[in-house]
Formats: C-alpha cells, sequence, structure tokens
C-alpha cells in the first residue's frame, strides 16, 4: 500500500499553536498537550488514507476536509501524487 508524506503548512501549525493555548488557558497544559498529539496522530493517519472525508465545497480537485480528534475539530488538507498539505485546523468548540 503507498504511503503519502504529510506535510503540515505554516498556517495549520499556527492553528495547532492557537488551540493548544487556547486548551491551556481553559483546562490544563497535559490536556492541550494530548489533545494535540490525537491532532497530529489523525494527521499521519492520512499517509495510508489520504482520500477519506469529503471534498472540500467549491475547492479545487484534491482539497479534502476530515473530522480529526473524535470530530472535536476539522482538518483541511489538499493531497497529491505522493503528499498530504494540512492546510488548516479548526477547532469546533472554540468560540472566536
Amino acid at each position: 500500500m503507498k504511503q503519502y508524506k504529510i506535510y503540515i503548512a505554516d498556517e495549520a501549525r499556527a492553528d495547532l499553536r492557537d488551540i493548544r493555548n487556547y486548551f491551556s488557558e481553559r483546562f490544563s497544559e497535559a490536556a492541550a498537550d494530548v489533545f494535540v498529539q490525537e491532532i497530529l496522530a489523525d494527521c499521519q493517519n492520512l499517509s495510508m488514507a489520504p482520500f477519506r472525508g469529503s471534498r472540500k465545497a467549491g475547492a479545487p480537485v484534491g482539497f479534502r476536509q476530515i473530522g480529526a480528534a473524535s470530530n472535536r475539530v476539522t482538518l483541511l488538507f489538499h493531497v497529491d501524487d505522493d503528499s498530504v498539505a494540512i492546510l488548516a485546523v479548526h477547532y469546533r468548540g472554540r468560540q472566536r
């Protein structure tokens, strides 16, 4: 089975930092670390099955989205011939 390389874009890394900071403030450092590790594990799982989730409505071919971390976040990503680029990570429980 083909394995895709996972890349995490700078914007997605910033999203993960924001989520970690939000969790640290609302809950604890330990809870924040566990949650971010769960998200990162779900990102890595896309290396074996990158075409899960759904196409992002209105986006060009290759752009997809999927629920992660027990559907508490949405990963927005792009799949090409041999890699998956995680473009954004949106936390559903956060009030902006």
